[in-house]
């Protein structure tokens, strides 16, 4: 079958909702998105929710036979993110389990993210485990490891990252970089077979029993392993071409379509995935086609919007009425849909975390009906693509240059 079906052929609507009430009478599947339940048992079912999104991508991306070479760079990152956001939200859980909310809170209201912080802030928890040091400093170095890579939790959702910097002589300034500079080859069986160890310790710790695991001798606690096979291992950073830059940041809507066959189960990561893959696309336009604007400006406004979706399609608005890319209608129908999905999650963290940091629930109790989220999620997706086209048709017809990134 086609990538189902051309992502569905779908387009935004008039008096479409992102929200809607499920019924049974209704084709998709009903979400309510936070069930009753002691914290770390919902922390849990979402951690295992993005680790099994991660295994079956895995599959469908090393299966013999059907690997294709640039899928394994392009899926890398929200590969990594899948497993990374799993770890994170499984050490949460442990933490919430053993230690309480008030702990937690307090930890997570000062780590953020960071994994190291994490980690260390459950040793009153793991230092029990005296029968089972290998295991416990097997875990302890991989996380330290992951950590010292992706300490903000933010290398994996996007592959460059925009800095504010103060000097005392210059003030302030905005600097572009890229998650790699120079090219890396990732083994991939390798990074796959070190969160799976991680996780499997994890899971025993929220348990309660451990077990012995012999694979913490053969599996370095290295995160980023280079090397691999020609169809196991993924090329990062190997020159940063615009066509090559446009793959990574597709990535996550492809992944995302991969998860459809079970998009009931995987709903979470596939709204996220496909809620990323509109920000960085519409951060993407803003940065390439704006040659006429200077570029600390492009990323002072890229910077200081930062998940806003509403306010990255307020900047790309002249950019599209000026190439005549989309008509009235369609400006107002996508700026709609996305100050929807925006009112529902404006900060790129509902469908990451079942709270926010102060550990209260996203909570509702309505049972709103999950496809008709990722059919409008989708629907503004293809529309963005469209105007993406129409764009690059306008600038290949005329003497205007595109910024390369």
């Amino acid at each position: 079958m086609e990538e189902k079906e051309d992502k569905m052929r779908i387009y935004p609507e008039a008096n479409k909702k992102f929200l809607e009430q499920y019924n049974k009478n209704s084709s998709g599947f009903s979400f309510i998105y936070n069930k009753t339940g002691n914290l770390d048992d919902i922390y849990m079912v979402w951690a295992e929710n993005y680790f099994d999104a991660a295994e079956y991508i895995t599959y469908k991306l090393l299966e013999k036979g059907n690997q294709q070479i640039i899928q394994l760079d392009s899926y890398f990152l929200p590969l990594a993110f899948l497993y990374r956001q799993s770890l994170e939200l499984i050490i949460k859980a442990i933490m919430l389990k053993y230690q309480g909310e008030a702990y937690t809170k307090k930890e997570i209201e000062e780590s953020f993210h960071d994994l190291k912080s994490l980690i260390d802030a459950l040793q009153p928890t793991i230092s029990q485990y005296i029968n089972y040091l290998r295991e416990i400093e097997w875990l302890k170095n991989y996380v330290d490891s992951v950590a010292s890579f992706d300490r903000a939790s933010d290398s994996f959702r996007y592959p460059y990252k925009v800095k504010r910097e103060k000097d005392v002589l210059f003030g302030v300034s905005y600097k572009f970089e890229y998650i790699f500079e120079s090219r890396v080859d990732i083994d991939l069986v390798t990074m796959v077979n070190q969160f799976r160890v991680a996780n499997a310790i994890l899971k025993d710790i929220f348990s309660g029993k451990m077990c012995s695991y012999n694979e913490c001798d053969s599996v370095e606690p290295e995160f980023m392993k280079q090397g691999g096979g020609y169809y196991y291992k993924a090329v990062i950073g190997k020159g940063y071409d615009m066509d090559m830059f446009s793959k990574y940041i597709r990535g996550y809507d492809e992944v995302a379509i991969k998860l459809f066959d079970m998009a009931e189960k995987f709903f979470l990561p596939i709204c996220y995935l496909l809620r990323n893959s509109i920000e960085l696309q519409l951060k993407n336009m803003y940065m390439r086609y704006t040659s006429n604007i200077k570029w600390m400006s492009v990323l002072k406004n890229i910077y200081e919007s930062k998940h806003a979706i509403c306010k990255l399609w307020d900047l790309n608005k002249d950019i599209v009425c000026g190439t005549g890319s989309a008509s009235k209608q369609e400006i107002y129908l996508v700026g709609d849909y996305l100050k929807s999905i925006h009112n529902f999650d404006s900060d790129s963290a509902h469908f990451r975390y079942p709270t926010d940091k102060q550990l209260n629930l996203f909570s509702s109790r309505k049972k709103y009906d999950g496809q008709n989220m990722i059919n409008y999620m989708v629907a503004v997706l293809n529309a963005i693509d469209g105007i993406n086209m129409t764009i690059d048709d306008f600038y290949s017809n005329t003497d205007t240059s595109i910024r390369m990134i």
